[in-house]
């Protein structure tokens, strides 16, 4: 069954592949496929300029703990 909803994962999937290989064939790299590992660094990478994009938007709060940082919504004033 073919499911035709709109899937904003799926396009941004679908952009970040081809950006990746379109920088493959740039440098004239063989094969044109793209590894896991550089789908998953690209996709963190644009995870974290949101975040921070939220965080600078008020949007969100972070708070760094010991190992890590959170995030919540930020409280409405």
């Amino acid at each position: 069954m073919n499911d035709t909803r709109y899937n904003p994962l799926q396009e941004h999937l679908t952009t970040v592949l081809s950006d990746l290989i379109r920088e493959r064939e740039e440098k004239s790299l063989t094969p044109l496929s793209v590894s896991m590992t550089d789908i998953q660094h690209r996709l963190v990478s644009d995870v974290k300029e949101e975040l921070n994009r939220m965080v600078k938007d008020g949007i969100l709060t972070f708070h760094r703990t010991v190992n890590d940082v959170t995030f919540e919504f930020t409280p409405p004033k």
